[in-house]
């Protein structure tokens, strides 16, 4: 994902959001149902690339959409770490969902 000082997409723009206090796997276990469960309404033909942006000194997670435009105006912050997301099959898409479901 893009490094800090690097353009970032507008807070406001958000997905989703969480925190404060996560760590850096509960922000990335909290993305990941949050992507699943927009279901494939949402990814269609997307090829993947969604962004999770996680400010590790305040714990806070934001998840964008993969089309999110980013600009020099709203720079990911000194002390984050962005994951994207690749694409992903439907099939793995299915496992993923069931897996996060418990089934």
């Amino acid at each position: 994902g893009p490094a800090p000082g690097s353009p970032g997409p507008d807070p406001a723009r958000a997905l989703a959001g969480r925190g404060p206090g996560l760590s850096e796997e509960g922000a990335q276990a909290w993305a990941e149902k949050v992507l699943s469960s927009l279901g494939e309404d949402f990814w269609g033909d997307e090829e993947g690339g969604a962004l999770l942006i996680f400010d590790r000194a305040g714990g806070l997670a934001r998840l964008f959409a993969p089309e999110c435009r980013r600009s020099r105006r709203h720079r990911v912050a000194a002390g984050s770490v962005a994951f994207e997301w690749g694409d992903l099959d439907g099939q793995t898409r299915a496992f993923n969902r069931r897996r996060l479901e418990g089934e």
